[in-house]
C-alpha cells in the first residue's frame, strides 16, 4: 500500500516534468505496519459493541514490527492490549504489564474469533 502511493507519487512528478520515472524500493529494515481496511474495520466493530470489552481506539502510528512482514503477507491487523504501565515502552526491561489484562484480552479475541468463524 506504501510503496503503492510512492510509486504513484514518482509517477506524477515524473509526467509534470514530462519524463519516466525509473523508482527501485529497496526494503532493509522492518516492514511498515499496514493494517487491512476490511479486517480492521470488522475488529473495530466488533471490540466496541462486545459485552465487557474495553475498547479504546488510538491514532494511528507510523510503526515497523516483526508483524508488518506477516501482513504483507496475509491481510489482518495488529492491535495493542493496554496492560497499564504508562511509564514503560513496549520493549522496556522495566515494562510491568498488569496481568489482570491478559484474560479479559484473551477473552475478548477468542470473542472475535468466535465471530468470524461465524461469519464465514
Amino acid at each position: 500500500m506504501m510503496q503503492g502511493r510512492v510509486r504513484q507519487i514518482a509517477d506524477g512528478v515524473a509526467a509534470t516534468y514530462g519524463v519516466r520515472a525509473d523508482l527501485k524500493l529497496i526494503q532493509g529494515g522492518y516492514m511498515p505496519v499496514e493494517n487491512a481496511p476490511k479486517q480492521t474495520a470488522d475488529l473495530i466493530s466488533y471490540m466496541k459493541q462486545a459485552p465487557g470489552v474495553d475498547f479504546d481506539g488510538i491514532a494511528p502510528a507510523m510503526t515497523g514490527e516483526d508483524f508488518g512482514f506477516l501482513l504483507q503477507q496475509f491481510p489482518g491487523t495488529m492491535v495493542w492490549l493496554g496492560v497499564n504501565d504508562p511509564e514503560h515502552s513496549l520493549h522496556s526491561a522495566e515494562l510491568s504489564p498488569d496481568e489482570a489484562a491478559l484474560k479479559p484480552g484473551v477473552d475478548a479475541f477468542v470473542g472475535f474469533l468466535t465471530h468470524r468463524m461465524e461469519e464465514a
